[in-house]
């Protein structure tokens, strides 16, 4: 009874913990993201921020250069199409896509169940299957 009578004495409401906490929560928006690696069997001889500053003079787009590990990359930009602008420069430049894989961040991985598999058949053989049935969908 006192807590209702010393808010009303201010003339004021004291908002709900959640309404507070929503009114705090900034949502951050996920910039779009390249992950650059070293490409299958390339011996980089030089760093990659390093091969695409020279190959590329590194875009303005690009927000951020964030390392991975000590050969790759997490190239922020800010926005889908500076993305695809950075992969189709690195895609084009041939001496680049030899040293350097990039590849998109941000899809999740889909699972699929499968039903109905008789015993006999081994999970080498639905993978197998799998794959032949999927060889030309381009994969993330």
């Amino acid at each position: 009874m006192s807590i209702n009578i010393g808010i009303e004495q201010w003339g004021s409401k004291i908002p709900a913990y959640s309404g507070a906490l929503k009114k705090h929560t900034h949502k951050t928006k996920k910039h779009p993201t390249v992950l650059l690696y070293p490409a299958d069997n390339a011996e980089i001889e030089a760093p990659i921020q390093y091969l695409l500053s020279q190959e590329l003079s590194i875009p303005r787009n690009i927000k951020t250069i964030k390392p991975i590990n000590s050969q790759s990359l997490a190239a922020v930009l800010n926005s889908e199409k500076d993305r695809e602008d950075l992969i189709n420069k690195i895609g084009q430049n041939k001496s680049l896509l030899e040293q350097i894989k990039p590849k998109m961040h941000g899809f999740s991985r889909i699972s699929i169940i499968f039903y109905g598999i008789r015993n006999n058949i081994t999970e080498n053989e639905i993978q197998n299957a799998l794959r032949e049935t999927t060889a030309g969908i381009n994969n993330p």
